[in-house]
């Protein structure tokens, strides 16, 4: 059914605008007509309605990402189907959008990420460059920080031409990498967990340097945000995660006293053991979920920021009190490198191919003692050499020195 609306679009876009153009001037509308928690709102809502119409007709992908379901027809002409309960403007907005984006969340996240810019568009200074990084583990500094919305230094990255407060600036990073590198449009509904809470940052600490550049970070959560977890959200906990964890894992967990009673019966399914969790976990302030570690960069940038991230993250959580974390990983060079450690410094809880398309992910338990201990000594050729050695699944226990 075609969309009636008794709305004239503001944005009839001449044949000799650009896309860029055209976009920047539906931003603009968008952006003076509604308030950003408003335009929240209405987006998620249109997103879930196309979503609801678009498995109607492929009901196969009732377990698939979104970004796997809005590919999946052509959009513009979902667009035209029944709207009924959507507000004209939400309408004209899509509508627009089809014209400019392949489908509508590739708008959205295009406009997330135009919000954030555009509060510094007036304080533009040098660009950040990947050539100003070093590989020097003495360069960078590690730091925990519990409430990122309150904290008002000005960080760098490599994705705007102005420094931003840290919340923003981790916001970007996320949408950057995650939503439109990786197509997590998940992360769409619960965006406010890049800006605010607990989060790790690994960032330039350079003397000779005006500005701290953001290369790494990941967000921490507390037990008590736990409704908020992504490894206790149902679709971690379906039929389809095949549980593994492994009988040394159970002799970690308990070691911790992390459960009481003890964990003394071998968990079969991922929704059982999330049920021992919520119900029998007894050191609640010692567990936390690590989720969103993003590293910027070029492609060996990242490999070693990753390779850094992971070893002051580790002590600092340690440092912290805490004794594990869980956390969902389907990094190979994270994976690689976990074969070829100590086997009780990480272990799988539970794996999924989660859209039948070949690509395993993982949720896990950093064991954080022992990956600190791992880490001690580690320099970044060693990493390189364990990742190496994990691929090629020539050894279950590397010993790392200096």
């Amino acid at each position: 059914m075609k969309i009636e609306t008794s709305v004239q679009t503001p944005f009839l876009f001449g044949n000799a605008m650009t896309k860029d153009l055209c976009r920047i001037e539906l931003f603009s509308w968008i952006k003076d007509r509604f308030a950003h928690r408003t335009c929240t709102n209405l987006f998620q809502k249109l997103t879930l309605k196309r979503k609801a119409q678009i498995l109607e007709l492929k009901p196969e992908l009732h377990r698939a990402n979104l970004a796997t379901i809005f590919k999946a027809v052509n959009y513009s002409e979902l667009s035209l189907w029944d709207s009924e309960g959507l507000p004209d403007d939400l309408l004209l907005i899509e509508q627009a959008a089809c014209s400019l984006y392949p489908h509508w969340l590739a708008f959205w996240c295009d406009y997330e990420i135009h919000e954030v810019k555009a509060r510094y568009a007036m304080v533009l200074l040098k660009h950040s460059s990947h050539d100003s990084l070093s590989y020097e583990d003495r360069d960078y500094r590690g730091e925990l920080i519990d409430n990122i919305e309150i904290d008002y230094r000005l960080f760098n990255t490599l994705y705007h031409d102005a420094p931003m407060k840290l919340s923003d600036a981790i916001c970007l990073i996320n949408l950057e990498l995650f939503v439109r590198g990786e197509e997590w449009y998940e992360m769409l509904f619960s965006l406010s967990l890049s800006n605010k809470g607990k989060h790790f940052v690994l960032f330039s600490d350079l003397a000779d340097s005006e500005t701290r550049l953001i290369v790494a970070s990941a967000l921490i959560q507390d037990w008590n945000q736990k409704e908020t977890w992504l490894s206790l959200a149902p679709q971690f906990e379906s039929e389809k995660w095949t549980m593994c964890l492994p009988p040394h894992a159970y002799c970690e967990l308990n070691r911790h006293k992390l459960f009481n009673p003890p964990l003394m019966e071998i968990c079969n399914t991922a929704s059982e053991f999330n049920q021992r969790l919520a119900f029998n976990l007894d050191n609640a302030a010692s567990i936390c979920e690590v989720l969103r570690l993003t590293v910027s960069g070029t492609h060996q940038q990242r490999l070693y920021f990753l390779y850094l991230t992971q070893k002051l993250l580790m002590s600092t959580l340690l440092n912290a009190g805490y004794v594990v974390g869980l956390t969902i990983i389907e990094q190979p060079f994270m994976l690689n490198f976990y074969k070829a450690i100590d086997k009780r410094a990480y272990f799988h809880s539970c794996y999924c191919d989660i859209n039948d398309e070949g690509v395993i992910t993982y949720r896990g338990f950093w064991n954080f003692d022992y990956m600190d201990k791992v880490f001690e000594n580690v320099l970044f050729r060693d990493y390189k050499r364990a990742v190496q050695i994990g691929r090629n699944n020539k050894a279950n226990l590397l010993v790392m020195n200096a």
